[in-house]
Parts: structure tokens; C-alpha cells; sequence
């Protein structure tokens, strides 16, 4: 079986999956109910529709992983068909080391960075200092210096009429977080 450590490095795409799901804290006892609807869009796309659809994502992203990977369908409605492909290989991927998450992740410092109708980029600092990734006994499978701050640059595109998450990217720019 892989050690989390080489399953992170295997690329940035499931680096960022696993760096979402990671960090160093507490457990949260009622975790946030997954929003009932995606944001829909009319016209071009605001920040606050932006953060809207990342904060959903998020949301069904931290549930996804409580379940250790096993919920991996409650994130279809908040990512692309793309991104969706790409978040079942992560979900495998904590299945097959055993790990599951605690505690959820958040974010701040958001701008955005590109919107149009169809589209949208915003530059987020995810913060995963209320979360950890845990193996059955409850010990933390995050990688040493694993930073619990970092800056991303979300892609959203609107599909059917949903703003949903297309991808995530390390941030290259000035850092917020």
C-alpha cells in the first residue's frame, strides 16, 4: 500500500485535492450540511457568486473526505464533469491509504481574478489549520511542514446553468495567505 507521502507527490492536481483535505486542528462535532442548490448564473459572474460556488465545493469536498472517500457522488453537483473525473481518483486515493478527514477547511482573503459569462478565476488563501487527514487510529497522515495556509487560484466555469469548480492551482502571484 502507498504512503501518503508518495501519494501526494504524484501530482500538483491530487497535491491540491490532498492539501484541501489536510491541515492541523480540532474535530468539528456537527459538520456544515451540504447547500441543497449550486449558485446558478445569469449574467457575468460576481465575486461573491464566485465564493459562493467555492465555498459550496468546499463544504461537499470536507464531507467527501469525513467518509473517507466513500461520498465521492455528493460532489458532482458543485465541480465540472472534468474536475469530477479527477476528484474520484482522489477519493480512491484516501481509500486506498485508510485515511479520512476531520475538521473542515475554510477560506479568506478572496479576489477575483478573471469573470466573464461562462467563466471565472479568484485567488483564495484555503486554510486547513481546523482540519487533519487521520488513519484508523486517529494518528495524522499529513506530511511534516505541510503548510495549513495556502494560497490557491480556483478556476469556475458555468455548466447548465451552475457555477461549479473547474480546477484548483497553487497561486504564483503575491501571496495573501
Amino acid at each position: 500500500m502507498p504512503t501518503f507521502v508518495a501519494m501526494r507527490t504524484r501530482s500538483w492536481t491530487v497535491l491540491v485535492v490532498i492539501a484541501l483535505l489536510s491541515g492541523c486542528a480540532s474535530v468539528t462535532a456537527d459538520p456544515e450540511p451540504i447547500p441543497s442548490r449550486p449558485t446558478r448564473i445569469s449574467s457575468s459572474i460576481s465575486l461573491e457568486q464566485a465564493t459562493a460556488a467555492f465555498s459550496a465545493y468546499l463544504v461537499a469536498s470536507d464531507a467527501m473526505a469525513r467518509a473517507g472517500g466513500e461520498a465521492v457522488e455528493t460532489m458532482r453537483p458543485y465541480v465540472s464533469e472534468a474536475l469530477f473525473e479527477r476528484e474520484k481518483a482522489g477519493a480512491e486515493a484516501l481509500r486506498s491509504v485508510g485515511v479520512k478527514k476531520v475538521g473542515s477547511a475554510s477560506f479568506d482573503h478572496a479576489s477575483l481574478q478573471a469573470d466573464g459569462p461562462t467563466s471565472a478565476a479568484i485567488h483564495v488563501c484555503v486554510d486547513n489549520t481546523d482540519s487533519d487527514l487521520v488513519d484508523e487510529n486517529g494518528v495524522s497522515a499529513v506530511a511534516s511542514g505541510t503548510p495549513e495556509r495556502q494560497d490557491t487560484l480556483v478556476h469556475l466555469v458555468v455548466e447548465g446553468g451552475v457555477l461549479v469548480v473547474d480546477g484548483l492551482d497553487q497561486w504564483t502571484g503575491a501571496a495573501i495567505c
